[in-house]
This record gives structure tokens, C-alpha cells and sequence, in this order.
């Protein structure tokens, strides 16, 4: 659920902790999904810009920084929303020491860093889409519901690629990533 120039605000309050004031119209239900989506949003961001800086293969650089960029910007509009229907409560940062795979990844460099990498975001969007049909489903908000909505096909997206690119190594890369690494 992964260092580049996400924006330096959100950098530095992503490593910093949590902002969290209350909650204002939001469902506990919505508010629940609001908070898991930032906070995987902004890991996914932080895991992408590390994974940018510790994978070996180019295909892995450039799934990394589509998701650095997909989720940092995922963020900013489920803030925007959250925000316009009174929920003050949008986690602000993230605590990266909490997070085991992100603790597990940052040990690893080249193509053990790789396989490790794409099998985490292989289970991790799998387990994001179908946070995001539930909600998507059955979200009392409705501009929640239309975020997670139109969010679906970009974390499928992401799913896809990681599943190619760990195909991809395990076809041609196997030998090859046993040898490098």
C-alpha cells in the first residue's frame, strides 16, 4: 500500500503526522473511507517516490512515478471534497515507521526491491478497488461516492501494470533477477 518531488508541502507534512480536528456532515462510514483513502493515498505517494529511487528496471521506475503522481493528485481532491462537505479530519500525514511493507521495502535495493514491490501493489490495489466499489455502492455522500467512483479505473489501472510488469519478470526476468540480486 511505495524520494521525488511530490511537492514539498505535502512531503513535509507526510512525514510529520496527523491533523485531525473533527468531522462535520460526513457518516462515520464515509469518514472511515475518507481517512483509509488519504492515508493510503499519501503512502502509495511516498512508496512510489521510494520506489523511483531503489527499483532496477526502467518499467518499474515509470509504474513508481505514475504512482507517485496518480495518488498524490487522488489526494488533493479527496481533501478538496472532504473539506467542502465539513470533514476537518483529513489526515494530513502519514508515519511511514508504522507502515510494515513501506519499513520492509526501504531495506531492499535493485531487483529484489522489484518483485517485492509489484507483489505489495499487486495485493494492495486489489484490496483499494474493492474498498472503493463498497464505497462507491453504498456511500452516504454523494460527491464521496462519485470520488471513489471515478478513482476505480485508475487503481485497476494500476493493478494491471504491476500485474504485467511482475509477469514480465517472471518471463524474462526470473534467471535474470535471481543472478542481479
Amino acid at each position: 500500500m511505495i524520494l521525488r518531488n511530490i511537492s514539498a508541502g505535502l512531503l513535509c507534512v507526510a512525514i510529520s503526522g496527523f491533523a485531525a480536528t473533527g468531522s462535520g456532515k460526513l457518516s462515520p462510514a464515509d469518514q472511515r473511507f475518507v481517512t483509509t483513502a488519504e492515508q493510503d493515498n499519501m503512502m502509495e505517494a511516498h512508496v512510489g517516490q521510494m520506489a523511483e529511487n531503489q527499483a532496477s528496471g526502467s518499467g518499474v521506475k515509470d509504474f513508481a512515478r505514475k504512482l507517485a503522481d496518480d495518488h498524490t493528485k487522488a489526494y488533493s481532491q479527496l481533501q478538496k471534497i472532504a473539506e467542502q462537505e465539513g470533514d476537518t479530519s483529513v489526515p494530513r500525514g502519514i508515519n511511514v515507521k508504522t507502515d510494515h511493507e513501506a519499513v520492509s521495502l526501504m531495506k531492499l535495493k535493485g531487483n529484489q526491491f522489484d518483485r517485492t514491490f509489484l507483489r505489495d501493489e499487486f495485493a494492495g490495489h486489489e484490496r483499494a478497488i474493492a474498498e472503493f466499489r463498497r464505497e462507491a455502492a453504498h456511500g452516504a455522500d454523494p460527491q464521496i461516492k462519485a470520488w471513489a467512483q471515478q478513482t476505480i479505473p485508475v487503481l485497476q489501472d494500476h493493478l494491471n501494470m504491476a500485474k504485467q510488469l511482475e509477469q514480465s519478470g517472471a518471463k524474462s526476468g526470473n534467471k535474470m533477477m535471481a543472478k542481479k540480486s
